[in-house]
């Protein structure tokens, strides 16, 4: 909810309880966050929220999903928190389809 935030409401956000009940939280809510043509999962960059990440990820179509890549801080709250909105914002603009480790591009 912390992007939404950021984006001042221009953007959609759908919030998990945490990292281990991830995929059933958005499955709950499948055919809102599905509707959308690009879906950005914006989780936090730790083990549980990268674990989280791809168990939400294989619920939908793989070229609808786009990753955020948190650098400087931990997660969205920690952009906001540190005064750094405007870079969450450039972060959440350079959101890139994820492609699995084994698959090539031709």
């Amino acid at each position: 909810m912390y992007v939404y935030q950021a984006s001042r409401g221009r953007t959609a956000g759908v919030s998990v309880k945490g990292s281990s009940s991830a995929k059933r939280d958005v499955a709950a809510q499948y055919d809102y966050v599905n509707s959308f043509n690009r879906i950005i999962l914006a989780f936090d960059n730790d083990t549980p929220g990268i674990e989280a990440q791809e168990k939400v990820r294989s619920l939908f179509d793989p070229r609808k999903v786009y990753t955020l890549a948190f650098v400087r801080h931990k997660d969205a709250n920690d952009y906001l928190q540190s005064g750094h909105e405007e870079e969450l914002q450039q972060v959440w603009e350079a959101a890139r389809i994820r492609i699995p480790e084994g698959v090539f591009h031709t």
